[in-house]
């Protein structure tokens, strides 16, 4: 088993991109008040994940990762059995490459916008929406240096099943976007 991650997002600042190496050393999920940790070994940035069996199911996540210049905030999903705990161990969860500086909208985080789509062929069917601080209040930026926080919680609402979903945050302030699509393979 791992005991680090190496974390290599593409930062989108204000007014630039830089990609830093961050060492991730612990990963807790977050969904309500329950918090439960994951080994370090299901974080993937990879876009295609392996799952055993057709019951799981996305987990859209805002993510909250200690860097060494000030938390960063992206987009995963918890991927996993609707029946198992928080932190859903069957599964990889499959993280984006793309963050934001959380300084940056530091004013406006209650307003991002997390939804999650299930794709299939060229049908989007929204399965998981609402904003930031309709699901999880405030913010801590307190996230210490190596560590990745996912924070779930929106309702799942999937008529169908699909091997490849979207997870996407938007800044309705600074207009824009940030997205991570991934295909799960049944095995």
């Amino acid at each position: 088993m791992a005991s680090s991650f190496i974390y290599r997002p593409h930062v989108h600042n204000l007014d630039n991109v830089s990609t830093p190496d961050v060492l991730i050393d612990h990963v807790s999920i977050l969904k309500g008040e329950e918090t439960a940790a994951a080994p370090i070994d299901r974080i993937t940035t990879n876009v295609e994940i392996q799952v055993v069996g057709g019951s799981t199911v996305p987990d859209a996540a805002i993510v909250l990762v200690g860097a060494g210049a000030g938390t960063l905030l992206s987009v995963a999903s918890n991927h996993g059995n609707r029946d198992e705990p928080v932190n859903r161990l069957s599964c990889v969860k499959p993280l984006s490459r793309q963050a934001w500086r959380l300084s940056d909208i530091a004013d406006h985080v209650a307003e991002l916008k997390l939804r999650n789509f299930a794709i299939n062929g060229d049908d989007n069917e929204l399965i998981q929406q609402g904003t930031f601080g309709d699901i999880f209040g405030s913010i801590e930026d307190d996230i210490l240096l190596g560590n990745i926080q996912l924070l779930t919680g929106l309702n799942l609402d999937m008529e169908t099943r699909a091997n490849n979903y979207k997870v996407e945050i938007e800044d309705p302030v600074l207009s824009r976007k940030l997205d991570f699509q991934y295909w799960v393979q049944e095995i």
